[in-house]
């Protein structure tokens, strides 16, 4: 094998490749990079054996082949090289010779053979979007996604398209987060996918905020991106999902108002005072004002005020904080929407959709308590 690349498009590739890389290295296999030239390109491919990405990158192939390299070598290396243009030489067998200008390095290397690549054979489309988009979708919904292994299902986030509409939930039991967009994408294709927690942060952190297509589609039961320059192949669970619809409540006739900063400030402050033990903090809906109260045997009593907009008869219920905070770092608006029909109702917060952001909605289940 014999190719000459620029470096900077070997060096993007290689820094988008990082993030599946896995970082206990026992199983060597998956701390290497495939490289294979193909006619004027050269392809780079790396797995942790439930998402493999593969990046193509247009070059000068001199001759073709295939080899294995240590990745995070690789990337440390070209990041430190200045030259414009790497001249990559996989010969002899065991070694490949790495030319910059002036300079030279020798890098051993592995066969090639065994290494699973992505196969693509009857890959049905399922929707496109843009990458902002879908990072969006997944960043707003994958904290909420449970990491108890003995509920299997819940670890998944759930992706659903009916007609144009694309809704992405992830939960826990004990929060839920959803977030809804509409795609003018045609393709018939309706259904649900459950894609595993650690696929979704790979997948969301892996795409960038941009305007390019993300085009989404099924291969086999395993899940396929297509996006500029790269295609993402990940294993789905088979399982089934269970309706969360119920425990979002209905919409009241009476939304509260919270500005965002000041709440965030107050759940800073009342969160110091809980417990792993007593995670949960009394929130007293008062008119004109919200009081966050709780009181623990280890750390002692904290409580702090704001003013709201609610009237009527006073609400109690006791609510996570930490739980709370997760949302509104999700949250840029000045004010927070929150819904609340009484102490044993989950709590409702809503986001209307803008031209930077999707419609969203979050659930905050009560924790029991004597109130």
């Amino acid at each position: 094998m014999k190719v000459t690349i620029p470096k900077e498009r070997l060096l993007h590739a290689l820094h988008k490749l990082q993030n599946v890389l896995p970082s206990d290295l026992i199983v060597s296999l998956t701390s290497n990079v495939h490289i294979r030239t193909d006619n004027t390109k050269v392809h780079l491919t790396v797995t942790d054996l439930h998402m493999t990405i593969e990046a193509t990158i247009p070059a000068t192939v001199h001759e073709e082949g295939a080899l294995l390299l240590p990745a995070k070598h690789l990337f440390a290396l070209c990041k430190e090289i200045s030259a414009q243009e790497l001249t990559l030489t996989g010969n002899p067998p065991g070694l490949l010779l790495l030319r910059s200008g002036a300079s030279q390095f020798r890098l051993l290397t592995s066969l090639a053979d065994g290494f699973p690549l992505i196969q693509l054979s009857q890959s049905t489309t399922l929707f496109s979007c843009t990458s902002t988009a879908l990072k969006e979708m997944f960043m707003k919904t994958v904290f909420a996604v449970s990491r108890d292994e003995k509920r299997a299902s819940f670890m998944n986030l759930c992706l659903q398209k009916e007609g144009c509409t694309i809704t992405v939930t992830g939960t826990d039991g004990k929060r839920l987060a959803r977030v809804i967009i509409n795609t003018s994408s045609t393709e018939p294709w309706e259904g649900i996918l459950l894609i595993p927690l650690k696929i979704a942060q790979e997948i969301a952190q892996f795409l960038d905020n941009g305007q390019d297509t993300v085009t989404v589609a099924l291969d086999n039961d395993r899940l396929i991106l297509f996006t500029e320059g790269f295609v993402m192949q990940s294993s789905l669970f088979m399982g089934g999902y269970p309706d969360v619809n119920k425990i979002i409540p209905e919409r009241t006739s009476h939304p509260i108002y919270l500005h965002r900063e000041e709440l965030i400030s107050l759940l800073k402050q009342i969160s110091l005072f809980t417990t792993q033990r007593a995670p949960s903090v009394r929130f007293s809906f008062l008119p004109g004002e919200l009081q966050l109260s709780t009181t623990t045997a280890d750390k002692g009593e904290g409580n702090v005020t704001m003013p709201v907009n609610f009237q009527g008869d006073a609400i109690h219920i006791r609510l996570n904080p930490h739980f709370f905070l997760d949302i509104l770092r999700h949250i840029k608006t000045e004010t927070v929407h929150m819904e609340l029909k009484d102490s044993f109702t989950p709590g409702l917060i809503l986001v209307e959709p803008t031209q930077d952001a999707a419609a969203a909605l979050f659930v905050l289940m009560p924790m029991r308590s004597d109130i």
